[in-house]
């Protein structure tokens, strides 16, 4: 071994397994679509450099501290292009997992009997008699009905319309046991209490369920305005098409402005469900028809479309905060919350303090999770989420940010999944790191709303469920500050009107059927007509204008807004953290808290025969 270590053929060893790591180093860089292509020839171009000097001073002969200084330089550049190679296949195939279409999706299926039944198993099914759900899950139930009659002989079957209904009569021993979705047991839960303890689970199946791409799939994410449903699920499992959404968040991105806002919708915010037919139900639920379902619905009452959907288990915080090494966010209040594991345990219970101070991961799942401890409750919740995703954004700015990339990538490979396509994602990165250019961030805050109790009408049952009504007010800002965001308003073009602030642009659509402060529910037992086909006027690109000196403003003049700030922030109604942004890029709307009357909604204060808002 010392021979060969001392010999020549050591030295052509080392250039070869060089030339390897070379060869794999250039090949992964030009895989990256998201590294620009002038970055991606930099690369190449200065790998086989490197390669053709070492290689030259390898025929070259040197006294022997020159060869080891040679041999050192060799060695340290093969690793150094090794972890290259590494990194460059890391993120690519990263990128190719989170927006795979072909990945598996498929709706677990429970088959449960009482807990202190003698019913363990699907054999012990014989001569039962098992209930399932006829309306909305009746596919699902055909297909567990097949399973269960493939290997079990003489079931009865019978139907009822909800699953609560259901759980009544199994916990009453009219049925046997009960076929249900799993995403349903907690639903039913909300209405019969102890119904999982009095529970157990028999057999599981899997139905397999088909991907449906994205109708967005052509859309140019470098020179277009686009939304994406960020959906949290509680759960580690992404390959679920059927489960709960705990965080509800829509962010509204303009490329060409550098302009990202966030906006989120309360768990148990009380709206139409498309997947029943327009019936009101906590937003929370729709997750249990797809997360299509999601996008669909808030986009009906919202009056934009919702382009894309990016579903993250909200637990994989824990592990990215960890791996940034912790983040910085000031704690609205004193709380005590479960751990990840949902652990009651004196040991296990994270305890914080208010005040500004860095969360590990777990701290800060259980900031983002607490809401019986938020002064606002479940709004206060949603602004915990917004600052925790904020401060992950800020630390991914830094260098320690920087380092934990490589265990981020594995992370998102495991939590994360998109319906954007490949290339869509790629060329957007890659169009961002090309154009290196600060952005601005905000927030609108749907939070004039109130709490309130009211029964889920298809769920069964007559137990009020704790919901969150929204508010007709911050509906229409909503659709204001979206329009606003899409297409910036440019100086030449610029004008306004006192008595009609938003005349320029088109009115806010209510839905059909009540859902805000001040509607009636008394009688909320169907759905309305909702159109999810949007006939928005085709973006047009803001035409670039010469850099224009501000003109000092008199605090003491009346702007037009009531609000009275007149630059800074993003201008979203839940405030921004990103201020000094340019009040001339058509993104800040007035600061006032009244929405001015538009076609297709109404004054309460002058038109007695409109629904209140309740504000």
């Amino acid at each position: 071994m010392k021979k060969f270590i001392q010999s020549r053929k050591f030295d052509f060893l080392l250039i070869i397994l060089l030339g390897i790591a070379l060869v794999c180093a250039g090949y992964f860089a030009y895989q990256v679509r998201v590294l620009p292509m002038k970055y991606r020839i930099a690369v190449i171009a200065i790998t086989a450099i490197v390669f053709l000097i070492l290689l030259a001073l390898t025929f070259k002969r040197f006294q022997i501290k020159g060869t080891w200084i040679r041999r050192v330089i060799v060695i340290l550049i093969t690793i150094i292009y090794g972890f290259v190679s590494l990194y460059a296949y890391k993120g690519n195939h990263t990128i190719r997992s989170i927006t795979d279409p072909s990945k598996d999706k498929y709706i677990t299926i429970s088959v449960l009997a009482k807990a202190d039944s003698d019913i363990n198993e699907l054999k012990d099914l014989e001569d039962a008699t098992v209930g399932f759900q006829n309306s909305t899950d009746e596919d699902n139930a055909k297909y567990a009905k097949k399973e269960i009659n493939a290997s079990v002989a003489n079931v009865t079957y019978t139907d009822q319309s909800n699953y609560t209904d259901l759980g009544n009569s199994l916990l009453n021993d009219e049925i046997d046991a009960l076929i249900i979705t799993k995403s349903s047991i907690s639903t039913v839960e909300d209405h019969i209490e102890g119904f999982t303890s009095n529970t157990k689970e028999i057999a599981t199946f899997q139905r397999k369920v088909q991907q449906t791409a994205s109708k967005n799939s052509g859309k140019d994410l470098t020179k277009e305005p686009f939304t994406i449903l960020l959906s949290g699920i509680d759960t580690s499992d992404t390959g679920e098409a059927s489960q709960r959404s705990d965080v509800n968040m829509i962010l509204i991105v303009n490329p060409i402005t550098n302009h990202m806002e966030m906006v989120s919708f309360p768990r148990d915010s009380y709206i139409p469900n498309l997947a029943l037919g327009g019936i009101n139900d906590k937003l929370t639920h729709l997750g249990n028809h797809g997360v299509e379902n999601i996008m669909d619905s808030i986009a009906a009452i919202s009056g934009f479309e919702i382009d894309f959907y990016v579903q993250v288990n909200f637990t994989s915080v824990v592990e990215i905060v960890d791996a940034m090494g912790g983040v910085e966010v000031d704690v609205a209040m004193d709380f005590t919350e479960q751990n990840s594991q949902r652990s009651f345990e004196d040991g296990d219970l994270i305890v914080l303090k208010k005040g500004l101070q860095t969360l590990n991961g777990e701290q800060a799942l259980a900031y983002a999770r607490n809401r019986h401890d938020q002064p606002e409750g479940d709004v206060g919740r949603t602004r915990a989420q917004q600052d925790i995703i904020k401060a992950m954004i800020s630390k991914l700015t830094t260098a320690q940010g920087v380092t934990a990339v490589p265990s981020l990538m594995e992370t998102a490979t495991k939590y994360i999944e998109t319906d954007m396509s490949y290339e869509q994602l790629s060329d957007f990165v890659n169009y961002e790191i090309e154009h290196l250019e600060p952005w601005t961030f905000g927030s609108t805050s749907l939070d004039s709303g109130k709490n309130d109790n009211i029964p889920i009408p298809y769920a069964g049952g007559s137990m009020p469920l704790s919901v969150y009504i929204l508010s007709l007010t911050d509906m229409e800002m909503l659709y204001y500050r979206y329009q606003m965001i899409i297409n910036p308003t440019n100086f030449k073009d610029f004008s306004f009107d006192l008595e009609d602030l938003y005349g320029q642009l088109p009115p806010y659509q209510r839905p059909a059927t009540g859902m805000f402060v001040g509607d009636d529910f008394s009688s909320e037992k169907g759905g309305g007509d909702y159109d999810t086909d949007y006939d928005e006027p085709a973006y047009v690109p803001p035409v670039e204008e010469p850099t224009v000196p501000e003109t000092p403003v008199d605090n003491d003049t009346d702007n037009g807004s009531s609000g009275g700030d007149t630059g800074t922030g993003s201008g979203s109604t839940g405030g921004s953290d990103t201020p000094g942004s340019n009040p001339g890029d058509g993104t800040n709307p007035p600061s006032g808290g009244e929405t001015p009357s538009e076609p297709g909604t109404s004054d309460p204060s002058t038109d007695p025969s409109a629904p209140s808002t309740g504000q």
